[in-house]
């Protein structure tokens, strides 16, 4: 229960003493009045037991301590008799700003923060937030809406705030509302849904160009004979542009540079930068040109190794000044269709070199010290002149690869028989069937496999597209044919499917040999044995040749037919059995060819188990 108690000699305001939801004792200073103090007591218990059972105070309860005072509600908030959020909806917006600057200056604003923050970028990101608010007339927590935020930024891009700035200020204020958040200061963050503006090339106000080659060797050459321009020497800005131009040191970055930050004595000469005088607050190590080291020991053999590089450098709103003179007196276009050049150009002058000579993205990514890739290629690196028209040049040339292709395949000849047109006794012209017709259209060269005439003749050409090719071409060929069926297929050899015991090739012999067959059967294109019964029709297509004595497999093994007249076997079994009639056709290479009875070719497979046939 609460109690009331005054300092032993002293006379004025009571003290409250209550327990808080935790169950601790905690003394406040309560009115002169005792009556007043005793019903502040019991308020302050009666909330401390309705925050310990999760419940909602009553409107009279809230009353009564939205008129405490404010640090007695800050007390309060801390002990956990008022919400975190619920109070900080009451606190001015401008004292959770001075807290959330505070934040970023100790490194603990967000769990992204690398460190602690420079007063320059805690004073920015305070001014963006501070300009927001007060264009919204936001007091207090409640005023912050997405409406208002909307509204306020795109009147400000009509009024010429680039769309790069506008998300700049949005993204300042989400992350002040994610503070407050993470902090208890509020539940939600009303701003955490609404996302930035796609920033592309016509949306950027400011554009800045890469220089090319021939204008940057222009610049350097100029600005080294000429005189001081914003008071630093015509040297100093010489080596602070080729400095620059090569290691894409930002401005900040360069005019921290002393003498002792480049190591041209080690096997690998480079400049290095700690970790407090770069932007991402992370040390760099950029390498040197060996030419440029030869040159720069003269520049720096009177610095001091503390002593400033350029201790002439402009301020960096004179610096783009300084580069412009320096431009015009080179004769080079400060402002173009492309971009502008200022001097932040020069880094994106030279990761527009590095990706122009083709350097792996990750190493480009790594040299400009950029986080994220995308910020490296869509900003940074830019198309040089002619950088198109040369990855155009270096195309295939299609119309010549065919050719190479045709000639690779022993197919050329045929495109010429195709084309080429034949002159017919009435004088009209005709197109001779070509092979290529024999393997697609069998019906074309009907008469060709009727005819009595070797088949080189009716086509016109040689039949064997390999006949006169040199042996570079054969061996390019993955799938070489030899000669044209009269069927209008191209012929292959015979591949074995299996083997079957030596018992097995017995019993089938001996069926095979008491197996009739009649002439009627042989007149109608077709043999059936009478083990199988299996017929097959003469005209379909076949992929095997016509018997021309002792046909071998791939293995070396020889092929047998199941009846034995050809001397040829092809192992198989308990599956299926064929008999194809084809005509004999003339052969090259062997004299004396079967006859149609003895170019009976049975085919059969064997699913049992596999005795290699020695």
């Amino acid at each position: 229960m609460a109690s009331i108690y005054r300092r032993k000699g002293t006379t004025g305001r009571y003290r409250v003493k209550f327990r808080d939801p935790g169950g601790a004792w905690r003394d406040v200073l309560g009115y002169i009045d005792a009556r007043a103090s005793k019903e502040m007591g019991r308020k302050l218990e009666q909330l401390a037991a309705i925050r310990a059972a999760g419940e909602t105070p009553e409107p009279e309860l809230s009353r009564f301590v939205r008129g405490l005072p404010a640090k007695l509600q800050e007390k309060l908030a801390r002990w956990g008799l008022l919400d975190g959020a619920a109070y900080a909806g009451t606190k001015p917006l401008t004292q959770h700003l001075d807290d959330y600057k505070k934040a970023l200056l100790a490194g603990v604003a967000s769990r992204r923060q690398n460190g602690p923050a420079t007063d320059k970028h805690a004073e920015l990101v305070h001014n963006r937030v501070e300009t927001l608010l007060n264009g919204i007339d936001a007091t207090v927590l409640a005023d912050v809406r997405v409406e208002q935020v909307g509204d306020y930024l795109a009147k400000r891009r009509t009024n010429g705030l680039s769309a790069q700035s506008s998300n700049h200020y949005l993204r300042s204020c989400k992350a002040f509302l994610s503070w407050m958040v993470r902090t208890g200061r509020a539940t939600t963050n009303s701003l955490a849904n609404v996302a930035p503006m796609q920033v592309t090339p016509k949306l950027r106000k400011h554009v800045r160009r890469p220089l090319e080659h021939d204008e940057a060797a222009t610049l350097l050459q100029t600005t080294r004979t000429g005189s001081t321009c914003e008071g630093m020497p015509a040297e100093e800005r010489y080596w602070l542009y080729r400095i620059a131009l090569e290691t894409a040191l930002r401005s900040s970055e360069l005019r921290a540079l002393t003498r002792q930050h480049f190591e041209l004595d080690d096997a690998e000469p480079f400049v290095w930068l700690p970790g407090d005088d770069t932007k991402n607050r992370k040390g760099a190590e950029l390498p040197l040109r060996t030419e440029t080291v030869v040159e720069l020991r003269t520049f720096l053999v009177d610095k001091h190794p503390k002593t400033a590089v350029f201790p002439k450098m402009p301020a960096k709103h004179h610096i783009s000044r300084m580069i412009r003179a320096d431009l015009e007196a080179a004769e080079i276009e400060y402002s173009t269709d492309s971009g502008v050049v200022d001097f932040h150009a020069l880094r994106g002058t030279c990761l527009s070199w590095l990706a122009d000579a083709g350097t792996p993205l990750k190493v480009l990514q790594d040299f400009a010290r950029h986080s994220d890739p995308k910020l490296t290629m869509n900003v940074y690196a830019r198309t040089l002149r002619g950088s198109l028209a040369g990855a155009a040049r270096r195309l295939p040339d299609l119309a010549g690869l065919a050719v190479s292709l045709a000639k690779a395949t022993g197919t050329d000849h045929i495109r010429a028989l195709q084309t080429t047109p034949k002159t017919t006794p009435n004088g009209a012209q005709s197109r001779a069937p070509a092979c290529a017709d024999l393997r697609t259209e069998p019906d074309a060269c009907h008469d060709i496999g009727t005819s009595k005439k070797p088949l080189e003749k009716q086509c016109g050409t040689r039949t064997n597209a390999h006949s006169d090719a040199p042996d570079e071409r054969r061996r390019r060929d993955s799938n070489p044919r030899d000669d044209c069926s009269p069927n209008g297929f191209q012929d292959r050899r015979l591949q074995p499917l299996g083997h079957s015991s030596k018992s097995c090739r017995t019993r089938h012999r001996a069926k095979a040999r008491s197996s009739t067959v009649s002439s009627n059967d042989r007149s109608n294109g077709c043999v059936q044995i009478s083990a199988y019964r299996k017929p097959v029709w003469e005209g379909v297509r076949c992929n095997t040749r016509v018997a021309d004595g002792p046909c071998r497999s791939k293995s070396g093994r020889r092929l047998h037919s199941i009846d034995g007249t050809d001397e040829r076997r092809y192992g198989a079994r308990h599956v299926y059995a064929a008999a194809l009639t084809l005509q004999a056709v003339p052969s090259r290479t062997s004299a004396s060819r079967p006859t149609a009875a003895s170019t009976t070719v049975g085919v059969r497979r064997r699913l049992g188990h596999r005795n290699r046939d020695r």
